[in-house]
């Protein structure tokens, strides 16, 4: 797995994240760069993995967003409740997911991608909660012809940045609702840990009328981004070895036991399950 960043994308704005475990299973290299000033109130990162990446299916963790991707490569392959493999569409919008997703890399990945923060999953024209715990082929939305194309002629990913963002550009004239925005951030910056009296509270809105908001905007209640919010914090750690009984106290738990309970609704698995392994896929998409 690569490890040091390309030359003429090697600046303040650009940030690498890189799982060592990836080694153990596959060659792939994975980068997440930050957006530029004016698209930063929607995109949370942009993201391109590429190598060589067969695996078994690995279940992805519900994040909280939105992301709209771009298979330049071969596509990944997702499979379903009844075990079935099916490649994913070359571009395709997924929508916020409440349970894990299974996919297995492709012997020739080539994937760039659109973060988008969770209050702006509806960027896409319809309102989030119609695209929760979907994959739609982005076709259905923008033509993305053109795009799939530059992004497989691009020779590096700073050429393939400039392709996202002038295909993303036209979208950004619908600014985020700011009562969401402000209500996700507090969530956010509490790791999941603010009671939802007092973010409806802090938002100067109803428990209600935030329940609308959030459904329209982000397509999950609070309550459920919060409880995401909190097992991708936990799942993190317990990836680095840490205790579970550590993990649960810094995440906010009561106890061992709390924490299992929105591990086995979030991730359907126990957290030490998921601690002796996650696979080398999975863990690279775990929110930081």
């Amino acid at each position: 797995m690569e490890r040091d960043a390309p030359a003429e994308t090697r600046n303040d704005a650009t940030r690498y994240v890189y799982d060592a475990l990836t080694r153990l299973l596959m060659s792939l290299r994975y980068a997440e760069y930050l957006p530029p000033a004016e698209m930063a109130s929607v995109v949370e990162c942009f993201w391109i993995l590429d190598g060589i990446g067969a695996s078994a299916p690995e279940p992805v963790l519900p994040d909280g967003r939105t992301e709209w991707l771009f298979h330049y490569g071969t596509p990944f392959c997702r499979r379903h409740d009844d075990g079935r493999l099916e490649p994913q569409p070359r571009a395709l919008v997924a929508g916020q997911i409440t349970r894990p997703v299974f996919l297995a890399a492709s012997q020739s990945a080539g994937v760039a991608a659109i973060r988008l923060k969770p209050g702006a999953s509806s960027l896409i024209g319809v309102p989030a909660a119609e695209l929760t715990d979907h994959l739609a082929p982005l076709d259905a939305f923008r033509q993305t012809d053109v795009v799939l194309d530059q992004l497989a002629a691009a020779t590096s990913d700073a050429a393939r940045l400039v392709v996202l963002q002038r295909w993303l550009s036209p979208l950004m004239n619908d600014p985020p609702c700011p009562a969401v925005s402000h209500a996700v951030d507090l969530i956010v910056t509490t790791g999941g840990r603010i009671s939802m009296a007092s973010l409806s509270a802090r938002a100067n809105l109803s428990r209600r009328q935030l329940q609308r908001l959030f459904l329209a905007h982000v397509g999950l209640t609070p309550k459920t981004l919060a409880r995401i919010v909190r097992v991708q914090r936990a799942a993190a750690r317990l990836r680095s070895g840490t205790a579970l009984a550590d993990v649960a106290l810094a995440c906010g738990y009561y106890d061992q036991a709390h924490m299992a309970l929105d591990f086995r609704a979030v991730a359907q698995h126990s957290p030490s399950a998921w601690q002796r392994g996650a696979g080398g896929l999975a863990p690279l998409f775990l929110a930081q």
